[in-house]
Parts: C-alpha cells; structure tokens; sequence
C-alpha cells in the first residue's frame, strides 16, 4: 500500500492553539504511514529523509504558508529521486497558498479524505505547479509567490499585530488605502523606494525607483486578489510585475487585481518568464510566501521543480 507521510509544525499558530491536532491526525493515518513533528530545521531535514526511506507517496503539510514554504525547500534539496505529491493540510491562519489552489477544509477533514482514497484506491486529482527558486546570494529557496518593496512592508505592518487573521489582514489593506489618500506615516512606510534594474528572461526589462517587483507561479497573493492570473498561461513560466509610481495607482489598479484582470494604471507592468535578476545596490529585503527575508546585492528567481497539488 502506498504510504503518506505528514509534517507537523508545532510552532504553527493553529496548532498551538490546538495541541490535540497532532494526535487526531495521527490517529487518521494507517499502520504504515508516519507523522513527524517538527520545531526546527534539523527537525525538518530529519523527517524529509525518514520520509525518503519509508518512500512514501504523500506529502501531507500541516501548518501555515510559512511551513509550507520551509518544508517544500527542504524537500527539493534533500529528496532523491520523483518528489512525492504535495498535499496541503491547510494548518496555517491565511493558507494563501492553498487558496490559490482552490483548497478547502481543515487538516483533519482533508487527511481523512486523502486517506479514505488510497484505502479504496480511488483516483486523485491533482494539480500541477513549479515552484521559482529564488536565489539571494547566500541562500537559495523554493516557494510559490515572491516579492518585494510595498508587498515586503504591508506584511511587516500586519505581522505587529501579532493577532495574524484575515481580519487583521483586511484592516491594515484598509488602512494602508486610507493612508494613501492622504499621504500619512503608514502610506510613507508602505512605499519607500527601491533603486534598481530588472532583468526577465536575461533581458533588461525595467528600471529606477520601485515601490515593488514581484513574482509568483500561482495567482492569487491573499484576500481573493488575483494579480499573477498570467501564472496560469504557461506550465514553465511564471507572472512577473513592477509597481513604479505613486502607490495610489497601485490603489486604483485593486479592482481589476481582485477579478483577475490587467490594470490599466501608469507603472503597473506585468509579464511572464523563466528568470528573473532583480539588481539593487545594499540591502534587499523580500518575501516569500509569508516569510520575511534580508540580503544584500543581486536576487535571481528562477523557475524550480514541477509540483503534483494533490486537489480534496
């Protein structure tokens, strides 16, 4: 019988407010399935191999954006061999990532699905989708939705909070847009500039002062917006935009963005590629699916390896 393996994040928000999960979704999976759980990255490296030698099929991650993020890294670069299916338990408080895909339920609801289907052997839909790689100079990782300037500055204003809802999400969006109407301290904070030249499939592409550059190979960035919907044109390509101006333009451009339509507002460009340098002087600072990072110097996102999205 084929086997499923499931990451378990402990420092995930939801599952520290629900210590018992581990033990229900534990007690979903058969006799030859293994549950890990994890609270660093040596944590994380030790399951991916266990995993590889148990051989299992199924990936199941059960945690948020972040996790997914962390843990699919790993994998590219310890797994040998065919990656297992990707199955996304939707353990986190947003799931952007699941959402993007159309994912619904709750770690457990989704587990014993996935379950229930293998023990009958029934057939599973699945979705296909690469992961960019993106490379800072110093480390290289693997995820869904990259971007920096405005994208970088509105989730370190949302993660003060602390309190990390869609609620809290849906706040600072509405407080960053009044701010912009008027010019305040958030709309300064939410737009300081970056100084650079983009490169897309080794071709110059912009340059000057960003407010933000993005890249992702799944559309949707959270909330229901939709700006990468051109992810989907192509397999072996991802969307790539460049906000330059005034972030009202980016405001205005919110409604074609939430239906997944092409903004027609100055500064906005988007377009589709396998490579993209991002060329800045001093430090950088970017996101990838929810996580924050620094570096310094030159940033290359590239397109990684080709995910089976197991769909339930």
């Amino acid at each position: 019988m084929k086997r499923i393996g499931v990451i378990t994040n402990t420092r995930s928000r939801q599952n520290r407010k629900n210590p018992r999960l581990v033990e229900t979704l534990a007690g979903i999976l058969g006799p030859s399935d293994s549950l890990e759980v994890t609270s660093s990255l040596d944590d994380l490296h030790g399951a991916i191999d266990r995993f590889q030698d148990l051989g299992i099929s199924w990936l199941g991650i059960n945690g948020g954006d972040g996790t997914n993020h962390r843990t699919l890294t790993a994998l590219v670069e310890r797994w040998q061999g065919d990656l297992p299916q990707i199955v996304l338990l939707r353990g986190g408080t947003m799931n952007t990532v699941s959402n993007g895909f159309g994912g619904t339920g709750s770690p457990r609801s989704i587990l014993a699905a996935l379950v229930a289907r293998r023990d009958r052997e029934a057939r599973l839909e699945t979705i296909s989708r690469r992961l960019m790689r993106i490379d800072d100079g110093q480390v290289v990782h693997y995820g869904f939705i990259f971007g920096t300037g405005t994208v970088y500055n509105f989730l370190e204003e949302y993660y003060r909070y602390g309190d990390v809802t869609p609620v809290t999400a849906a706040r600072t969006l509405a407080q960053g847009i009044a701010s912009t109407l008027v010019q305040g301290p958030l709309y300064r904070r939410l737009t300081a500039q970056i100084q650079a030249s983009v490169e897309l499939n080794d071709e110059p592409w912009r340059q000057g002062d960003f407010i933000g550059v993005l890249a992702a190979t799944q559309p949707q960035i959270g909330l229901g917006f939709r700006p990468f919907y051109r992810a989907e044109e192509h397999p072996d390509h991802f969307a790539a935009i460049t906000l330059q101006g005034s972030l009202l333009n980016v405001v205005r451009a919110l409604p074609a963005i939430r239906t997944g339509r092409e903004p027609r507002v100055p500064g906005y460009s988007s377009s589709v590629g396998q490579s993209l340098r991002l060329n800045a002087d001093g430090e950088q600072r970017y996101v990838i699916d929810g996580e924050l990072y620094q570096c310094t110097g030159s940033i290359d996102v590239t397109c990684g390896p080709m995910l089976q999205i197991v769909s339930l």
